[in-house]
């Protein structure tokens, strides 16, 4: 320990050092890139700017995962770079909100697993190209049955042509390129699914299901569960990824088509295949059952549907369309995938207008399991209501729910609403609406280790990862969870885990483009991390409310974790408790930037408002840094009487809690000043466009 780091420390015993700002000479001689707010608030604990960054080799020490995402080295090896970065994830997802293989490729390329489809051509046009001009459809469905491996006899060809002369040309051109892009995403599925033996994915489907569930986790024995672990890792993810984006950028392209058509489905129309049937149905309001149809197109009409887009091992692609309508999807089988899930295969569901209500189980509504699902809802006034694995859910997959417009709610349990697992992605988008965004948390049915009178939430942005170094060492790293939404008054409640949160290894991240917003959780919330992941909320306008009770919440980072809260714009109020405001712990780094705005902060707790702690004395984790950084950057700001140190125009410093042990490595520090990101034109990150 330097001498003048020992003397700051010694100086500190005896008050929370608090003076007006003043930007240190030696500060100012320190990279330029840096905006001078943090550069200040770094200089006054004596650290430079590229230490503001988890340590990879001190982390290694207690472990790491082969599956550990890119990203998250990018992101935490980085830390000033997090805004800006989610700010083009958030607009990138906006932006193709209506646009399904874009957003999966968006989603795969942060997984470290993308395939970049439509770079070179167009996948929908070099489908097309690949049929002939005279009765596409029939030539497409046989090689639907090569690729389902069953031998076409000549009934089924002659049904099929007699049932494809009923159709215009061009809406038998637009299901001849479905179903040929179906064709190949199977095709795909065999190539990726190869190494795990012949007919892995009804046995890799049914033991997947149980390891999400628990049903029979609790049954199963750690060498069972690894087993299922190992076989799901070892899917080729980009060869899968190639033909999963090639179909949906296919029904993407070709659905003005079908549109088109719509008024001319007077009638039912229905052909049978080996992976399914295909369905068209007329305007009315019809009622269809459970099973899951490869294709079906429904025209109009207040519809009511069991079941329907989800991809199976039996039926490995299903493609359901509604084109208009309130209809009402409620899942006959709770248990099973339904509504836009992928199960081993590729389930996709487009609605593209009415006030809609989806209600379902587990794995529904845009969740991926050793596969894909999607769900893109295009307007209305939207319900949706899941137990766990929904709205946004990809573990060893990827899932997708993307709503356009309409005052929706969004209702579930857990896992849900941006929910990344190992090798997996979970993406909620909604561009615009006054929404509701609710992980229960008055009906106790997943109580957190942290508290049983509440919920472990896991959702809302959260990236979540399997910690085993307390019991046989076999850890798996997160996935990538997020939720971006764009315009709009939102509501945000969760319990414990959620709205921007990480665990181990995992990446949770909720991006708020504008709007007055309400933020309400517990515990490891808002812009959190616990134990080596990374947990991030961005929110740039509006007049906000956050709400936190209980710990680590609001830029609070936990055990070589990082947690980042960033708010644009607003006059904001912060009720935060312990661990909070900038506050890193046991070696995490915490990082809470509000950049203007007449806030309001109320906190009692010690560890906030910049402040580090680590618990231990006498081992490794005393060299190794600990960071809490709190910056206001604008407006006039109210803080608590209890923290005399804090305010407007202020630059303060405080230790760690054990006083009597001061630790060089504790490093907290608050900064309260105005700043004008335009005036520092070298910095390339939060408010340049």
């Amino acid at each position: 320990m330097s001498f003048v780091r020992t003397a700051r420390h010694e100086a500190s015993i005896l008050l929370i050092a608090a003076i007006p700002l003043l930007a240190p000479a030696a500060s100012r001689a320190q990279d330029p890139t840096v905006p001078s707010p943090i550069r200040d608030a770094l200089a006054a604990v004596d650290l430079a700017p590229e230490r503001l960054r988890l340590d990879l080799l001190d982390m290694s020490l207690w472990g790491g995962d082969r599956w550990k995402l890119p990203l998250f080295d990018a992101l935490t090896q980085r830390p000033l770079r997090i805004p800006g970065d989610v700010e083009i994830l958030q607009r990138q997802l906006l932006r193709a909100a209506e646009r399904p293989g874009d957003i999966y490729m968006a989603a795969t390329s942060r997984l470290g697993t993308g395939v970049r489809r439509g770079l070179i051509g167009d996948p929908a046009e070099e489908l097309r190209a690949s049929l002939p001009e005279r009765d596409p459809l029939p030539a497409a469905l046989r090689a639907l049955w090569k690729s389902a491996r069953k031998p076409m006899i000549p009934e089924d060809e002659e049904l099929i042509r007699s049932a494809a002369a009923q159709l215009p040309d061009s809406l038998d051109l637009a299901l001849a390129i479905w179903v040929t892009a179906a064709a190949r995403a199977i095709d795909a599925r065999h190539a990726a699914f190869a190494s795990l033996g012949p007919n892995a994915e009804a046995s890799l489907q049914r033991d997947a299901i149980a390891y999400l569930l628990g049903t029979a986790a609790d049954a199963q024995d750690p060498a069972s569960q690894r087993r299922l672990e190992e076989r799901a890792g070892a899917i080729d993810q980009a060869v899968w990824n190639a033909g999963i984006s090639d179909l949906l950028i296919a029904v993407e392209r070709t659905l003005p088509i079908v549109r088109r058509h719509s008024a001319g489905m007077g009638r039912s129309w229905r052909v049978a295949t080996p992976c399914g049937p295909i369905v068209l149905a007329g305007e009315g309001p019809d009622r269809h059952g459970p099973e899951s149809p490869l294709i079906l197109i429904d025209a109009g009409g207040d519809d009511w549907y069991a079941g329907g887009g989800a991809g199976t091992h039996e039926t490995p692609v299903s493609i359901l369309i509604d084109l208009q309508g309130n209809d009402r999807y409620l899942a006959a089988d709770t248990l099973g995938p339904a509504f836009g899930a992928g199960v081993a295969g590729v389930g996709l569901l487009i609605d593209l207008a009415g006030d809609d209500a989806y209600r379902g189980g587990h794995l529904c509504m845009g969740a991926g399991l050793c596969g894909a699902g999607v769900l893109i809802d295009g307007a209305g006034e939207d319900r949706y209501d899941a137990l766990t694995a929904s709205q946004g859910a990809g573990l060893f997959g990827v899932g997708i729910l993307s709503d356009l417009a309409g005052r929706d709610s969004y209702r579930a349990f857990q896992q849900s609403q941006g929910y990344g697992y190992v090798r997996g992605a979970g993406v909620l988008v909604d561009r615009s609406g006054d929404d509701i965004y609710e992980a229960d948390d008055q009906r106790i049915r997943y109580p957190a280790a942290q508290t049983e009178e509440h919920n472990a939430s896991l959702s809302q942005g959260f990236g979540f990862g399997k910690r085993a170094d307390f019991v046989d060492g076999r850890s798996l790293a997160g996935g990538l969870g997020v939720l971006a939404d764009g315009e709009g008054d939102d509501t945000y409640r969760c319990g414990v885990f959620g709205q921007g949160c990480g665990y181990w290894y995992g990446i949770g991240i909720l991006a708020d483009q504008s709007g007055n917003d309400s933020y309400e959780g517990i515990w490891y919330v808002q812009g959190s991390g616990a134990h080596f992941a990374l947990g991030v909320l961005w929110d740039t306008a509006g007049e906000d409310r956050y709400r936190a009770t209980m710990n680590m919440a609001q830029g609070a980072g936990h055990d070589f974790s990082l947690g980042f809260l960033y708010e644009g714009a607003g006059d904001d109020r912060y009720d935060a408790p312990n661990l909070s405001l900038g506050g890193g712990n046991a070696n995490g780094i915490g990082i809470f930037w509000d950049l203007t705005g007449d806030d309001t902060y109320s906190v009692t707790a010690a560890t906030s408002l910049g402040r580090a702690n680590t618990d231990s004395r006498g081992g490794l984790r005393d060299r190794i840094d600990t960071i809490g950084l709190f910056l206001d950057t604008g407006g006039r700001d109210a803080y608590p009487t209890e923290k005399a140190f804090a305010g407007d125009g202020r630059l303060w410093t405080q230790p760690g809690l054990n006083e009597a042990i001061p630790l060089d490595a504790e490093r907290g520090a608050g900064v309260d000043t105005t700043w004008t990101p335009g005036a520092e034109r070298r910095w390339r990150g939060v408010g340049n466009r």
